[in-house]
Order: structure tokens, then sequence, then C-alpha cells
């Protein structure tokens, strides 16, 4: 089989060739290894061919059985801000640059047990701080600043399938502008050990792939309980093995009636509707708040997350006369102007005469976004919305898994944009095996799924 003809198959196409012997790691490794270094540039912070390539040549020697991992052999592209101890992580950051972790995340490291290649790093906006709307500090040039690397890998078919992190809905959102799957699982299902997060209470891994079922194969992957993770829930683990026939006839899909405008989700009502599923308006009153929520208590965490890279310690060290101006000097120079933005204003939030005016508001704030979603479950097994900041940041409040699923026509909104021709589904808590079953249900009406 030829380059072209390998990366035309999805990733579960990659499993099932090289399980029926179709296929070698090392022939999917060489056709996703083989463009050249301007094809990946602004996409890949690091990538490691010849050890990546070395790595499928000693998984051919393995006999494939019954007991076989399905992401034996297939190639993964890791976000920036995940760690990897034989490629540098830097979190798009100048305040990490040439970083090179001494362990895998546990993320990382369950892949590569279980035989899947690490292509290579990707970009990502500094620390994750942004839904992939500002420029990286790292590695982008001025054409490509801006982009999500992981779903820009998957999307330009530099690699079938991505680890990477979402804290606000970031992940989503870039999969929909690529015309991608992306699958936040429930918070605390993988283990965020490894993850360089900003905002650990929002912080975690999903997938990006190009199908529904490639993102459920990646993320039973990586999914289960780790004990170096305090948030890791023991005994999750969900089975994905019924989404391909998952059927949502007679099965209620909740929306808010201002959403019923919106040309994707018109689109999904409609092909729900037509396998039988049923649409019933929910109330979600408190989620206007949402994103002022999430930005007061994410900023007041990366005030305290981002406080060791100070240059004594832990991060880049500027030159300087004294002990003072080491502080002042590396944190002004290591850091971009999000991540000092995030912190002031963290730090604002934090201190003892705005606490209780703004953090402990917030919280109260997310509090009840969560009762208004435990609600809402009780009249519906599904929540349908747009794919947009406001709505994506739900989940991560809540804690809540999410994916976003290309669907409808892509349409320019009032600024000349291209507006995301995808929408979201969130589901209850623990419950990811029906929500990709939705997913998958919807994906495969649009003719196109594979």
């Amino acid at each position: 089989m030829d380059t072209a003809s390998i990366k035309k198959l999805t990733a579960s196409g990659l499993a099932l060739a090289m399980r029926e012997k179709r296929l070698k790691p090392s022939s999917v490794a060489e056709a996703y290894l083989a463009d050249a270094q301007n094809a990946v540039e602004g996409v890949f912070t690091a990538r490691d061919s010849k050890a990546a390539l070395r790595r499928a040549e000693q998984l051919d020697k393995n006999p494939i059985t019954s007991e076989t991992s399905a992401v034996f052999g297939l190639p993964v592209a890791v976000a920036d801000n995940i760690n990897t101890a034989d490629l540098p992580t830097a979190c798009g950051s100048k305040m990490l640059e040439g970083f090179r972790p001494f362990y895998d995340a546990t993320a990382v490291a369950r892949l590569k047990k279980q035989g899947a290649v690490i292509l290579g790093k990707t970009v990502i906006d500094e620390f994750g701080l942004s839904d992939g709307t500002t420029p990286p500090i790292l590695s982008a040039p001025p054409g490509q600043r801006g982009i999500c690397g992981a779903a820009e890998a998957v999307a330009r078919n530099l690699a079938p399938l991505a680890l990477a992190s979402d804290s606000e809905g970031s992940m989503r959102l870039a999969a929909a502008a690529r015309g991608l799957v992306g699958y936040k699982p429930t918070f605390g299902a993988v283990s965020r050990n490894g993850l360089i997060s900003y905002a650990h209470a929002f912080d975690q891994i999903g997938a990006i792939a190009r199908t529904v079922s490639d993102a459920a194969l990646l993320a039973a992957a990586v999914i289960g309980h780790d004990k170096s993770d305090a948030t890791s829930i023991p005994k999750f683990k969900p089975d994905f093995s019924g989404i391909e026939n998952f059927n949502p006839a007679g099965e209620k899909i909740g929306i808010l009636k201002e959403f019923w405008e919106n040309e994707p989700v018109s689109a999904a009502i409609k092909k729900f509707r037509s396998l039988g599923a049923e649409i019933v308006e929910i109330a979600l009153p408190h989620t206007e708040h949402a994103l002022s929520a999430y930005y007061i208590l994410s900023s007041a965490e990366a005030s305290s997350n981002l406080a060791k890279f100070d240059g004594a310690r832990f991060g880049f060290r500027a030159d300087c006369a004294d002990t003072e101006s080491l502080y002042v000097n590396s944190r002004s120079q290591g850091f971009g102007a999000e991540a000092k933005r995030r912190m002031a204003a963290g730090a604002f939030m934090l201190s003892a005469q705005n606490r209780e005016a703004y953090y402990q508001k917030a919280r109260a704030a997310r509090h009840l976004i969560c009762g208004d979603f435990k609600s809402a479950f009780e009249s519906c097994d599904i929540i349908l919305a747009p794919v947009a900041s406001a709505e994506a940041v739900w989940a991560n409040l809540a804690g809540l898994p999410a994916v976003s699923v290309p669907c409808g026509k892509q349409i320019t909104n009032a600024d000349r944009n291209l507006e995301p021709a995808a929408v979201q589904l969130v589901g209850k808590k623990f419950d990811d095996a029906a929500l990709l079953g939705f997913a998958r249900a919807l994906e495969k009406t649009s003719g196109e799924a594979r």
C-alpha cells in the first residue's frame, strides 16, 4: 500500500489493517513521517523522525494477538504541554524553552505501553491559555500563529490522531474549526499527571480525530485511574464498543430555545429527529455567567500555578544583578502578554479586599451552573449546543464530557469570518459511552462518515 492510500485510512482503518497484517507499523510510520520539513513547520514544535521510525520497526516484530491494543502501531501527535521524556515540552512559552521532562505524562506512557508511536509535539498557545486565537510565543511562523497544532496535524493529515488539552473548550473549538472531532472526557477520566496546566480545576487531556470512532479509540487507550493524580476517578472505564450501533430513537435531546436558529444546530435537530430522537426544551439559567466565572477562577489558578516559574527554581532565567531583578526580569521576559494578564488578574481577584467580590462569587456561580445541568439531565439524555466559547466552557465548569462534531454548512458571520460547521454534545457525568454513541449516530447521517 502506497503512502497516499495509507493516509486515506482512518485510525480505525489503520488499526484493522495492521491487525489483519495488511500493513506493518513501520509502513504507517513512514507514511506519516514522509512530509518535508516545510509541511510541518508551525504545526510541530519537535519531531524526531528517526526515533519514531525505530520505534515502529521494533513493533513490526511484535506478534498481533487478541490482546493487542487498538492503538498498536498508530502514530499520535501530542500537544506541547503534555510531558514526553524523549521530546522537549515547552508549553509554547519562552519560560520553558528547551525544557525536557524526565518522565512521560501518564497518558503518553499508556499509549507507548500499548504500542502507539509518538510522532512529535504540536504547537499550542502559551500554556494553553486561550481558545486558539492568540499567538504562540514559540515555533509558529507569523502567517500561521494562533493555530492549535494538534488540530492542524490531523486536519493536514500529518497524524491520524492527536492528544491535546482542553481547559475552556479550546480543543473542541479548534477541532470544529478544522472539520474534526474533539472529545473531552468526564473530568478525572484521563490522568492529568504530566499535563503542565495553568488551571488545574479545568485543564484535562482529550482526543482530536477525523471521526468519532477514532476519538473513542484513542480515548479508550488513555482513560483509567491513576494513583499519581488526585483528581483521577477510580474504577471508571467506559465501554465504547457499542457506539457504532447506538440507536438514538426514543432518546431525549435537550436544547435551549435560543439555539434553534443556529444553522449547524438546526441541521443536527433535523438529523436526530430523522433517527427517531425527541427534542425537548431545557433551561440553563445560570450559564450566562459561565465565561465570567471561568475567567475569574482560571485566572486565580494561573496566578498560583505559574508562580513557580520565577527564574530561580524553574524556567527561563534572565541576566540580573540581584534577587529582585532576577524575579522581575525572568518573568517579564519569559512570559507572554496573555500569561501576564491572567496572572495579574488572578492576583487581583485573590487579594484580601477582592476575594469575596470576585473569586467567591465565581465559585458560587459555578455551583449554580452545575445545578442547572443536574436539573436539565432529569428531562433529557444529552444536550445539544453550538460550538462557541460561551457554550464550550460549560462542560469544563461542570466537569461533564463533551464532544464537537462536524454538522451542517459553514456560514460567514457578521465579522465576515467563517463559523465552524459543527455542533457540541454535552453528556451526563460518567456517561461518556452514550455521549459518543449520539455523536457517532449524528456523524453517520452526514453520508461522509467513515
